[in-house]
């Protein structure tokens, strides 16, 4: 479910800060594949006293635009729909002291600089869709407090899916321009991730406490050194001896959602066990976080706990507000769970919400071999080689077809691919 990280940037700040630098970064690839980025010219911070709501027509332009930038590969166009100055100044905007005002600037410099070119958000997004991803605009809202647009990001090895949650306001112009960005995979705005990375530089540079309650930043700062060689080996894929590292953090980093994030694309590559008691240690230290049912599934389905998945897919589903690659997923769990009725009513209902996925049609063709409704079977896999272009090839040397070219159906399909 997690991007490959690309080498990080170099930029003209002090050691510490390309460390964290590094840290941010990686927390956020890992976390997302999805961020976005930085505009050409970022806009001030200062809004209009009192903007105008934005209008639906206004989020759908907006929802277009940022479709079109990703599908064109244009990072510019997409990173200047986002107010990346407003976000990271959110970000480094406590602890209050005029102090930091160089440590500020330095750090909202090589933010940027992270996020620019192919290996910033925008580029990545970019590089996964010419890969076969996708990335789509399910709804748009402007009824609430925070007017937003959802995309639905889809990874080009079907690994999985992730959303971002786009929250409108206006620049200082009046266009419309994403405020900050939720990211379900983590579920935190960016504008808090970037909070995370920010609250070690500035206590390095005062050298004293910052506000109530963050005390837990210390540790990061006395184990740079580890922590930094912890994130390099990730990278670099040698997951083995990243875990090794990760095992000598101290406890308080080990709970690091950050750290965890980093930690878990270690543990899927080193074996099922370290991935799975990585997701039990995320349940354990953050067990109200809505990026838990996420990442859940996995695991629970690596232990064949498919009723334990199907709930944490329909309550996904029910946090994201309705998507049809949730109902696919949540039918490709009642298959395995043998509740063919059931698995082909979210067939069905994927279909009705988006009738180009064709995710739903091989779902719909894998409930009918389970229950050998043969006529169902050929439905599918003429939709599936007409309408997306799927080659099939001798079905007889596949084990799953292996009761459906028994049938007369089959005999009768069969002809049609002479």
């Amino acid at each position: 479910m997690f991007p490959a990280l690309v080498p990080h940037s170099s930029v003209n700040a002090s050691e510490s800060l390309r460390r964290i630098l590094i840290a941010m970064s990686f927390v956020l690839f890992a976390a997302v594949f999805e961020l976005p980025r930085l505009p050409a010219q970022f806009g001030a911070v200062a809004q209009p006293a009192k903007p105008a709501p934005i209008t639906v027509e206004e989020a759908s332009e907006f929802a277009d635009a940022l479709t079109n930038a990703a599908q064109k590969s244009d990072v510019e166009a997409y990173n200047s729909l986002l107010d990346w100055s407003g976000i990271i100044d959110r970000a480094t905007a406590l602890p209050k002291s005029a102090e930091l005002k160089k440590s500020r600037e330095n750090f909202k410099r090589g933010s940027f600089a992270a996020m620019k070119g192919s290996g910033g958000i925008a580029g990545k997004i970019a590089d996964d869709i010419k890969k076969g991803g996708t990335y789509k605009c399910l709804r748009i809202n402007v009824d609430g407090k925070e007017p937003y647009v959802l995309f639905r990001f889809k990874a080009s090895n079907a690994s999985g899916v992730n959303y971002h949650q786009l929250f409108l306001d206006r620049n200082p112009d009046g266009k419309t321009i994403a405020s900050d960005m939720f990211v379900f995979l983590t579920a935190e705005r960016l504008s808090e991730t970037f909070r995370r990375s920010w609250l070690p530089v500035a206590r390095e540079r005062l050298k004293t406490s910052l506000e109530k309650g963050d005390s837990e930043v210390e540790p990061l700062i006395a184990k740079m050194d580890e922590l930094t060689k912890f994130l390099d080996l990730v990278r670099k894929q040698n997951f083995v001896d990243a875990m090794k590292i990760y095992r000598a953090l101290p406890e308080s980093l080990q709970k690091d959602k950050n750290t965890l994030l980093i930690r878990l694309k270690a543990a899927q590559a080193v074996s099922e066990t370290e991935y799975a008691e990585c997701l039990d240690d995320f349940r354990k230290f953050h067990p109200d976080d809505i990026a838990l049912d996420f990442l859940l599934i996995d695991s629970h389905v690596i232990r064949k706990q498919f009723d334990l998945a199907l709930k944490c897919v329909e309550r996904t589903n029910k946090n994201v507000g309705g998507d049809a690659m949730l109902l696919v997923m949540q039918a490709n769990l009642l298959i395995q769970l043998k509740r063919f009725p059931d698995a082909r009513k979210s067939v069905e209902s994927a279909i009705l919400a988006e009738p180009d996925l064709s995710e739903a049609y091989a779902a719909g063709l894998d409930v009918s071999l389970g229950d050998q409704n043969f006529d169902e079977t050929v439905k599918y896999l003429t939709v599936l080689e007409k309408q997306f272009g799927y080659q099939w090839k001798d079905l007889r040397e596949i084990g799953l077809f292996e009761e459906f070219v028994k049938s007369p159906q089959y005999r009768k399909w069969a002809q049609t691919q002479k």
